[in-house]
């Protein structure tokens, strides 16, 4: 049996960042893809996070190697 572990990487990301706020970061500010920005994600294998003011985008990768 073949044990896969999946991994990923970010492919890019988006921040809105202002100096009014602690850290920069707005904390009232949620960043996320629209329905079919969703599906065209999904149908590539991509995940999105979103974070207080900022939207990560992950790519899966695959370490799997063939002999």
């Amino acid at each position: 049996m073949e044990n896969v572990i999946e991994k990923y990487e970010r492919l890019f990301s988006v921040k809105t960042i202002h100096p009014y706020f602690n850290d920069n970061i707005c904390p009232y500010l949620n960043v996320e893809p629209d329905p079919l920005t969703k599906t065209i994600f999904k149908k590539m294998h991509l995940i999105d996070k979103s974070f207080p003011g900022e939207l990560k985008i992950v790519a899966e990768i695959d370490e799997r190697h063939t002999a």
